[in-house]
This record gives C-alpha cells, structure tokens and sequence, in this order.
C-alpha cells in the first residue's frame, strides 16, 4: 500500500534501500594545475611585452607631424644637409676660439661642408639664414656660424634682417638705435661704416643692426639703396651672414634672393613640421634660391657630431 503526501509520493514500506549510483572512473590528482597555464601566461606577457611598446612607438612616429629624425627630412626633399646642430641648451653663443665641445666642433663641420660644396659650386660670400616657422633657430644659427667663419681670420658681417622681429643685438647685449632701416630709409646721413658696430665677443665679426623696427620692411629692401649697400658690404667684407625672417610667415627673405649666394634653411628637430620640409622642397623646386641647403637643429643625441651634406 502506498501512503501520498502534499509533498510527494513516499517508496513502499519495506522497499530495498540500494543507490544507482556507478562509479564510472576513479579521480586522480596532479602536481600541476589544471588552470591557469602558467607557460602559456608568461609567453603571453613576454610577447605583450615586445609587441606593445613597439606598437606604440611606431604608430606615434607614423602619426606624428613633428620632424623627429633625419629620415623624416631625407624622406620630404632631396636639398643636401649641411650641417646636424645639437642642443644650445640656454646658451645663445656656442663657439668661441678655445671651445672643443661638440656643438662647437658640429658648426665646424657645417662651416666645412659649406666650403667644400662651395669649392663645386662656387665661392658663396653671402649667405641667408632662415626658417619656415619662428622659433626653429635661424638667429642662433646664423650668430654662431658667423663666429665659426671669423675663427677663420676672416672679416664677418653679421646682418641683423629679420626687421620685424630682431634678436640678434639682444643675444649680444648689444644697444644701437641705428641700423638697416634708419640709413635705407634716409633716416641717417652716417656712411653705412659708422653704423656697423664691433660683436665684442670675437675680432674679425661685426654686426649690422637692423634699427628701428619699420612699418614698411618690404619697401625698405626693395629700394635701390639696399643693392647699392650690399655692393659695398661685398667689397668690405669676407663673408655676410643674413639673419632673415621666417618664409612661411612673410616673404621678405625672397627680397634678399638676388644678393645671397647660399641659403640656409633651419630645421627643429621634435619641432618644426613635416610640412614645413614640403615647402622648402617646394621653394627649392621652383628656384626661388640659387642654392639652398638645410641644416638640422636642436638634435637630442648626447655628443652627436654632424658631418652629413
């Protein structure tokens, strides 16, 4: 007889109590664990480890556009490298006659490429530093190369032409409220000797003022006065060394263009743009510049010396 419940239904009395219950495998025990792998974990970090940071220093220099190398210059323009400058530092002056470091030793190797390329090409008197942004280095390189060519014992001029934004005294500590713009524009009856004045940091070097700051720089080097300037400064001088401002701000370096033998474009690394080395190639393609060269500045390696053209 069965006997039901709200809860369910009981086995009969004096049913045999026997599990069904088999025993299909005995268990085992290993020393290892079955999860997690471990060598299957550390092979995964260490390729993580190799694949991850190279990942991302590739897809910052691929996305990057800053010049961060030579390869990124070569890669834009043919225009030959004169020169690979490393960091100033804070110093606005880098060469004088008894320095040996490597930034001083870095401008003599760009004053002997600029030699040697000038012995194929011709004798360059005349040179322009310039940039295509401000604040790649044009006046630091321009003051410190016109150092370089007086340790030669040769007489310098270095012109003070970026008329809208002048620095060159100021690297100097130098004062003068003559110069370029106030005898090009008649303001001054001084012959053009009485307005140049000595660098005080090296015999032989000389600085051109650029005056007062004009509201017409433009005119200024385009008047007749300005040819006629540079013809006796030729005759006067070993070398010019124009500091000139920046070509993809305004265009008054181009003025400059038929008195300068060499131009010289400054390229910042971690700095300037990509871009910026497209237009100077553009510059150079539609000759806007009887020769250009470029000159690498501000190159983070530790004791790196520059003997690439």
């Amino acid at each position: 007889m069965y006997f039901c419940s709200k809860l369910g239904r009981k086995r009969p009395s004096g049913a045999p109590n026997v599990s069904n219950i088999k025993m299909i495998d005995s268990p085992r025990a290993s020393n290892m664990p079955v999860s997690p792998k471990r060598n299957v974990i550390y092979f995964a970090v260490f390729l993580l480890g190799l694949i991850l940071p190279g990942g991302i220093f590739y897809f910052k220099d691929v996305l990057s556009t800053r010049v961060r190398s030579r390869e990124d210059v070569t890669t834009l323009s043919s225009l030959p490298i004169y020169g690979e400058i490393s960091s100033g530092g804070d110093y606005d002056v880098v060469v004088t006659k008894d320095s040996r470091s490597a930034i001083a030793e870095q401008f003599r190797a760009l004053r002997t490429n600029l030699d040697f390329i000038h012995h194929q090409q011709g004798e360059a008197k005349t040179l322009l530093v310039t940039s295509n942004l401000q604040g790649e280095g044009k006046s630091f390189v321009a003051l410190n190369l016109a150092i370089t060519l007086s340790l030669l014992r040769k007489k310098v001029l270095l012109l003070e032409l970026d008329l809208r934004k002048p620095s060159i005294l100021k690297k100097l500590d130098l004062k003068s409220k003559k110069g370029f713009s106030t005898y090009i524009s008649g303001q001054s009856m001084d012959k053009i000797e009485s307005i140049v004045i000595p660098s005080g940091i090296q015999e032989g070097l000389f600085i051109l003022p650029s005056g007062i700051i004009p509201p017409n720089p433009a005119e200024l080097i385009l008047s007749p006065t300005t040819a006629e300037m540079f013809e006796m400064l030729k005759n006067k001088y070993d070398y010019l060394v124009i500091d000139s401002p920046p070509v993809g701000l305004v265009a008054d370096s181009f003025l400059f263009a038929s008195y300068v033998d060499q131009a010289l474009f400054v390229i910042r690394h971690n700095y300037s743009y990509k871009s910026g080395v497209e237009v100077i190639q553009r510059i150079a393609d539609e000759s806007k510049f009887s020769h250009i060269g470029l000159v690498l500045n501000d190159i983070k390696v530790k004791d790196s010396y520059g003997y690439g053209y």
